[in-house]
């Protein structure tokens, strides 16, 4: 009775779950048969079952490094082919995909930061900032706020004034000098792992131009503050320039505004109480 049944062909929808599992599941790679109800359902035509069944995993991996190498050529420059598709091969095996492979790489940089056997904190931090690209190119479009919209704000409403963040933008705080590392790369130079370093790094999309702007250690604390919500006549009081005292602040904040506002950094301006 028991072998009648066990002969019986497995429904569709089993066989499906049961290929997605030999697909995806990497301990089925270690398995030279199949699951004997899957193997009834694969036709062999000249070729074993469980190599057929091989030929999408190997193709359903090799798809998913392909995935993160496009979002992470100078982390796999860093590191090197070999050593990055072995990471990649972990990260694979530890997260799952999701119905988009958009943001497959989004705990990518997390990953590197733990599991990467060697320039781990480069890497984390190369990767947080090759992933920020990612997330100019794909997040929403905003508003962009003009220096015109800005200047029109209200003198007396700046006490209460906060700057919107664009959905497009990262700010980058580093250890290391990772943007000036991913230029050097996209130049296509010979270039060594870099010593540390602290940068700060701006990434924000206008339009179709992704920007990537390195700011001084001065101007990145006061981005932080903007960025975070922080009123905007409060950071502009509370902004130093101790590592830059011979620049005029005034004039270096003004430079620097202007350069946000056409990088579109921000998306408008409002009181801090509003909604």
């Amino acid at each position: 009775m028991n072998d009648a049944v066990g002969s019986l062909p497995i429904a569709l929808p089993d066989a499906q779950r049961l290929l997605f599992g030999a697909v995806t599941d990497p301990r089925a790679a270690h398995h030279a048969a199949l699951e004997p109800r899957l193997a009834q359902r694969v036709v062999e035509n000249g070729m074993s079952a469980a190599r057929r069944v091989a030929i999408y995993r190997d193709g359903y991996r090799a798809r998913l490094v392909e995935c993160l190498a496009d979002d992470y050529p100078a982390v796999q420059h860093l590191l090197g082919a070999e050593t990055f598709q072995s990471l990649c091969h972990d990260y694979i095996r530890d997260v799952a995909p999701g119905i988009s492979l958009n943001g497959y790489g989004a705990r990518f940089a997390e990953y590197c930061c733990h599991h990467a056997p060697r320039h781990a904190r480069l890497a984390n931090e190369l990767a947080e900032l090759e992933w920020a690209l990612v997330n100019a190119v794909h997040a929403s479009d905003a508003q962009q706020l003009t220096p015109e919209q800005l200047a029109a704000f209200s003198r007396d409403g700046w006490e209460d004034a906060v700057l919107v963040p664009s959905p497009t933008l990262s700010l980058l705080s580093t250890t290391y000098p990772v943007n000036a590392y991913l230029q050097r790369f996209r130049d296509g130079q010979a270039i060594e792992p870099p010593e540390p370093a602290p940068s700060w790094v701006v990434v924000c999309r206008s339009g179709i131009d992704v920007w990537r702007i390195d700011l001084p250690s001065d101007l990145g604390r006061l981005f932080a503050c903007l960025a975070s919500g922080e009123r905007l006549a409060a950071a502009l009081a509370s902004a130093t320039f101790r590592e830059h005292a011979a620049l005029d602040p005034a004039a270096t904040i003004q430079q620097a505004f202007s350069q946000w506002m056409r990088a579109g950094c921000f998306s408008g301006v409002k009181r801090a109480d509003a909604g």
